[in-house]
């Protein structure tokens, strides 16, 4: 079973470095525009059509720029190629649909890099709060970073891939209402910063800031019920979760403070047994493969065609 990654930039690098430790070395090409990048690869290939025609390749892993995705995937497809594509698959919903029926048609696995529906830490919140452990409200994060190096999509295509994914996958319902709050616009034109609110048919709102103008780096985000919560902490890898619970306290409080409403906070963290996400994405495209299993993927075409419709509905707003 053979693999090509398409781009091999800072992700493309990831996905290769992952793919060698789980099939080996000599069972992973490399296609990037760039060849300087991949002159130290010895399985690189010269083109896009060098790696449709090479029939010991059947599994193709994308990781180029987002406005290139659509018309690559489109092409593998049509060569019958299994496919993982990282996010957003496309940036139009009609193009979804197309890979959708195509992929159909052909029976090809194809996931997309929705990488967070792979993280345990993820999984566990998901989990539990389907177990009633807290009674879901309100999702609230904060998604961010100083800069970026992305040039050809602004920071909703950019961010809002990763918390729409995150927020539709923990919610199980539909997005019934969505709203944007444009926060800043930077020398190109495009969108830097904003608030989205999205509003869930079971009636859970979600609420994210995304940003490329925060001081710092920024993977947070809070699941909020009436007496319970849990804050998830992408950036705190030995200890991403805290569950939150709210306390009165049983006495009023005395001295210059007496006067303030308190409310105790007993904060637990779980122990999670953590795996790398992209590790267990990868060795689920590999496992379906394996499988000739074509439908009914986690992080499938289906799934998102929906994140993108969301994203699509509120750039609408924008214009």
């Amino acid at each position: 079973m053979k693999f090509c990654v398409i781009g091999y930039g800072r992700w493309g690098k990831n996905l290769y470095n992952t793919l060698v430790n789980l099939v080996g070395k000599e069972n992973v090409y490399v296609y990037d525009s760039d060849e300087q990048n991949t002159k130290k690869i010895r399985n690189s290939l010269q083109s896009v059509e060098e790696v449709i025609q090479n029939k010991d390749i059947s599994n193709i892993l994308i990781s180029t720029p987002a406005s290139t995705h659509f018309e690559l995937s489109y092409k593998f497809l049509e060569a019958k190629k299994n496919i993982f594509c990282e996010k957003p698959v496309s940036l139009s919903t009609k193009e979804v649909n197309s890979l959708i029926q195509t992929s159909r048609k052909n029976k090809n696995v194809f996931l997309v890099g929705h990488t967070f529906l792979f993280n345990d830490s993820i999984n566990y919140i998901k989990k539990n709060i389907k177990n009633k452990k807290i009674n879901l409200k309100i999702i609230s994060g904060r998604y961010s970073s100083y800069s970026t190096n992305v040039n050809d999509v602004n920071v909703l295509w950019d961010f809002g891939p990763h918390v729409i994914s995150i927020s539709n996958y923990i919610v199980g319902d539909e997005v019934v209402d969505a709203k944007i709050m444009p926060l800043y616009f930077d020398q190109r034109g495009q969108l830097a910063a904003c608030n989205i609110n999205l509003v869930y048919k079971n009636g859970v709102n979600s609420i994210f800031e995304l940003s490329w103008l925060s001081i710092d780096k920024k993977r947070e985000i809070d699941f909020i019920g009436e007496s319970k919560m849990y804050r998830w902490n992408d950036l705190k890898p030995t200890s991403p979760i805290e569950y939150i619970k709210k306390v009165f306290p049983e006495k009023n409080i005395v001295g210059p403070y007496k006067h303030f409403h308190t409310i105790l906070n007993k904060t637990e963290i779980p122990a999670i047994q953590q795996s790398a996400p992209l590790e267990n994405e990868l060795n689920y495209f590999i496992s379906n493969i394996k499988k000739n299993n074509y439908s009914n993927h986690l992080s499938n075409l289906t799934f998102s065609y929906e994140v993108i419709k969301v994203i699509e509905d509120l750039e609408k707003q924008l214009i």
